[in-house]
Formats: C-alpha cells, sequence, structure tokens
C-alpha cells in the first residue's frame, strides 16, 4: 500500500511539473501583450493590436521563406508574412489600433509573434 501511495504522488508531481510545458495557448502578459511560440496556438480574448512583432530566438531563428500568419477568431486573416533574406532581425509591424475577437497564429514556421495592444 505505501508502495503504491508513493507511486501514485510521484505521478501526481510529475503531472503538475511537466503539464504547464505542453499548454496549448499564447501567453498574455499584462493584458497588453499576447506572445505566440508555435502554430495553432489560440486566444479567444477581445484585443486591440497597435503592433505586431515577428523575432528570432535562440533555437528558433527566423530564415528565408519562414511564415507567419495570424488570424482572428473568425478564421479572417489579419496579417501573413514570409521572410526574405533582408529581414533576419525582428520585424515590426505597426497595425493601427484594430480589434479583434479571438487571435490564432495559425502558421508560424520560426520565431515569436509578440501582438502589443490592449485587451478589451
Amino acid at each position: 500500500m505505501k508502495k503504491l501511495l508513493w507511486l501514485l504522488a510521484a505521478i501526481i508531481v510529475s503531472g503538475i511539473i511537466i503539464f504547464p510545458a505542453f499548454a496549448a495557448g499564447p501567453t498574455i502578459d499584462e493584458q497588453n501583450r499576447i506572445q505566440f511560440t508555435a502554430a495553432d496556438q489560440e486566444t479567444t480574448v477581445s484585443f486591440r493590436i497597435d503592433y505586431i512583432v515577428w523575432a528570432s530566438f535562440t533555437s528558433s531563428e527566423i530564415v528565408t521563406t519562414n511564415v507567419m500568419n495570424l488570424e482572428d477568431g473568425a478564421g479572417t486573416e489579419i496579417f501573413k508574412m514570409m521572410a526574405t533574406t533582408g529581414q533576419l532581425g525582428p520585424i515590426v509591424i505597426p497595425m493601427g489600433g484594430i480589434v479583434v475577437t479571438g487571435l490564432k497564429a495559425e502558421d508560424l514556421t520560426k520565431g515569436y509573434i509578440t501582438v502589443y495592444g490592449k485587451r478589451r
């Protein structure tokens, strides 16, 4: 019985430690930033988009032909871009304060997408 309790405790603790690494949604920080780190991450929040930054990170460097595509909750394309040779640094895209309900990184081959604005 004691071994069974230890095994159960080990499984629960492992689940608590490992489970957050498999988060399906993007990071929403301070209600003014949403960060997508993988394709198909999505959120249902209503958000005013001021600008988008697509940037490389360690082991996820944006190179020629990499694609990023953001859609709203209805599946309407908000912004799509393919990297070219001259775009290897962070790419900043002004969006002028458009309001969306829901946001999804439909395509994101490399890098992270950070959306700045205000949660509504």
